[in-house]
């Protein structure tokens, strides 16, 4: 059940982490005496405070990925003859684009194909 919050936009993973938060803090509010209430709270701050972090993260690499992205196309006449140079001569395309400076994977598998080169996807 869980798994499917991961699935959606980071936008909404954060505001459902807020949700969340809320709901511990609605619950303690309501019932303050309760033990149930605060046992809530905390089950709650754990879960909205790990998925509103994650959240945090992926926003950080879709800008990360976008301002590369820029980057790239602006580039990429130089980063052609910089990918062919290295097929031609059996260099790792990857290291050279990480030596550029392109730290996303995605960025970096979007230029070698724009380069006509395909990169092997490693998955974390």
């Amino acid at each position: 059940m869980f798994d499917s919050i991961l699935l959606l936009p980071p936008v909404v993973q954060l505001l459902t982490a807020g949700l969340t938060l809320t709901m511990g803090v609605a619950a303690v509010w309501m019932f303050p005496s309760s033990a149930g209430a605060w046992t809530l709270l905390a089950v709650f701050a754990a879960l909205g405070s790990s998925l509103g972090l994650r959240a945090l993260k992926l926003l950080d690499e879709q800008k990360l990925e976008a301002r590369e992205r820029a980057r790239a196309e602006a580039e990429l006449d130089e980063l052609r003859a910089l990918v062919l140079e290295a097929v031609e001569q059996a260099r790792a395309v990857e290291r050279v684009l990480t030596r550029r400076g392109y730290t996303s994977a995605k960025v970096r598998r979007w230029i070698a194909l724009e380069c006509g080169v395909v990169l092997p996807r490693r998955d974390p």
